[in-house]
């Protein structure tokens, strides 16, 4: 197992680094390496193909990514049973990728199912639990239910705020600012995004993609207010950190693409 450790450390060290696109085929070698020394219905094996599925999501490889997490889903349920916290980590993350795929009602069903073993396994101080409250939050702010949305990122947010994981606090951030801002809070919107940027800074530089995300939100801020010119550069600069890290035909890159063409025609019909 240390060799995987050492594949596992390296996919890390480019994760932070904003190295993207050199990562799948590290996971890929992990998952094979963990099938031949701890076999095909191990947790071991379950859990990097969790992780290799977690990557696939990321980068926009969801046909993959769904085979894969209800592989390691099923063979966590043999193992361990369905009330493990092993098999709710497998479950949540396949409803984060059903939210992508905009399968909502899934992704509502599976997220809810996950925070309720999370309860019973581990607590409501969790940092796992404080993470399912999290992506829950983000199916109701695509469903344009902010409310509900801003009330469960304020309830992971109460429980983040208390462990040492500054970059779960900064995302947690990041995500409140959305409901916040289509609730008419501007300036609390503002406040989060501002402290998101500058922790992100702080821990993985101002070219990572988790800085870009926020970058991107303060964009879409600035675009709701009407300020076209600042939504621009921020889309330009998370744009720029995009393409780096996945690409110009990853998912990421085309939204601000389309994005930066809506405020193209903004700015020329207001100059006309």
């Amino acid at each position: 197992m240390d060799e995987l450790r050492a594949l596992q450390d390296k996919i890390a060290e480019l994760h932070k680094q904003g190295r993207i696109q050199e990562i799948k085929p590290l996971w890929e070698q992990a998952v094979a390496l963990a099938r031949q020394t701890s076999g095909p219905k191990s947790i071991a094996y379950a859990v990097t193909l969790n992780d290799l599925a977690s990557f696939c999501r990321e980068i926009g490889e969801f046909e993959q990514a769904e085979s894969s997490y209800l592989e390691a889903a099923e063979i966590i349920a043999e193992a361990e049973g369905k009330n493990s916290a092993n098999y709710a980590t497998t479950i949540n993350n396949l409803a984060g990728l059903y939210r992508l795929k905009k399968d909502f009602s899934r992704a509502i069903s599976y997220f809810k199912e996950a925070l309720a073993i999370y309860e019973a396994t581990l607590g409501k101080d969790h940092f796992l639990y404080a993470s399912g409250l999290n992506n829950l939050g983000l199916v109701y702010q695509d469903l344009g239910e902010y409310q509900k949305a801003a009330d469960l990122h304020q309830q992971a947010l109460n429980i983040i705020r208390n462990l040492d994981n500054p970059l779960a606090y900064a995302t947690t951030l990041n995500n409140l600012a959305g409901p916040y801002r289509f609730l008419g809070k501007s300036g609390k919107a503002t406040v989060c995004l501002q402290e998101a940027l500058k922790i992100y800074a702080e821990i993985v530089g101002k070219e990572h993609p988790l800085y870009a995300s926020a970058l991107n939100n303060l964009a879409a801020h600035f675009y709701l207010k009407g300020n076209y010119e600042l939504a621009k550069t921020h889309y330009l600069q998370a744009l720029d950190i995009f393409v780096k890290t996945y690409g110009p035909n990853a998912r990421r890159s085309i939204s601000i693409m389309a994005n930066l063409e809506r405020i193209e025609k903004k700015i020329g019909s207001d100059q006309n």
